[in-house]
């Protein structure tokens, strides 16, 4: 899951002086000089659900789920959006896990692949629920949860039994990406070039960016199987000299850092083991 902050932290860094508070959507508002967003389908979905894999959102409320994408070049911001279900109750919920995104119904918890064509294929029928009215999806202890209301009204929630959380078979770096940095890819978590060399020997995941520059600040988060929805973010960092070494947390915040003080331009190797989420970003 990624938390509301790490979406805040995201949209301030993809929009810049374009990102201001709302009651909107997870209360961000996006404006360039030429075209404002405030009556965009976007943020007009309160109480809405959000989920977040690649480049893409996805959001549930007002009985639709959909898929939506903004996107900045020289022109300015470009905003599409995709109704993907449509359903006349209004507690649809929608999650990301395993880099797929599910959403509910009353009584069924749906799944589609978000790289998949939309107009030439639906959305299927992940599990049905006969003995239960579904108010919501959540995701915790890296498992899919469906919430529902017991007997006495109170707020339960079971384990979706049939999605199974995936091994990490890959590790992919998404971030501010500018320049060199990242290969120039804003926040998304499938880049093909941001996609970690595993060392079998070592069992760790490494890449290295060459060239960045002093007085910016890179920020980014582990991405297990090209998808943030189980991103591993900011535990802590312990500096030493060229390194900066640390445990990486769940949902943390992006990982952030600098260039030493007596570099103008450096070689950057960031290392990432897994199974303990330590992390070790070198600079040459």
């Amino acid at each position: 899951m990624v938390t509301d902050e790490t979406r805040k932290t995201i949209a301030k860094e993809v929009f810049g002086d374009e990102y201001s508070e709302t009651d909107y959507f997870f209360n961000t508002c996006y404006e360039s000089n030429d075209k404002t967003f405030e009556n965009s389908q976007l943020f007009q979905v309160k109480n809405s659900s959000i989920a977040f894999v690649g480049d893409k959102w996805f959001i549930a409320g007002n009985g639709e789920v959909m898929q939506y994408k903004l996107t900045t070049d020289t022109e300015g911001i470009t905003e599409e959006v995709k109704v993907i279900y449509k359903e006349k109750y209004k507690n649809l919920d929608v999650e990301a896990y395993n880099g797929k995104v599910y959403f509910n119904t009353l009584d069924k918890v749906y799944v589609f692949d978000p790289e998949q064509d939309l107009s030439k294929s639906n959305p299927s029928i992940c599990k049905s629920f006969k003995d239960k009215t579904l108010v919501g999806m959540c995701t915790k202890n890296n498992k899919l949860y469906v919430e529902y209301l017991d007997s006495n009204n109170n707020r339960q929630s079971e384990v979706c039994s049939d999605v199974q959380q995936s091994a990490v078979q890959s590790v992919s770096i998404a971030g501010n990406g500018d320049g060199n940095w990242l290969n120039n890819a804003m926040w998304k978590s499938n880049a093909v070039d941001n996609v970690m060399q595993y060392n079998s020997k070592k069992n760790c995941y490494t890449i290295t960016y060459h060239g960045l520059e002093s007085g910016k600040k890179y920020s980014f988060l582990f991405a297990p199987n090209g998808a943030l929805n189980n991103a591993v973010g900011f535990g802590t960092m312990n500096p030493d000299g060229t390194t900066l070494t640390g445990k990486g947390k769940l949902d943390g915040k992006p990982i952030c850092f600098e260039l030493p003080e007596d570099y103008t331009r450096a070689d950057v190797t960031i290392t990432y083991y897994a199974d303990t989420k330590k992390y070790i970003i070198h600079f040459d």
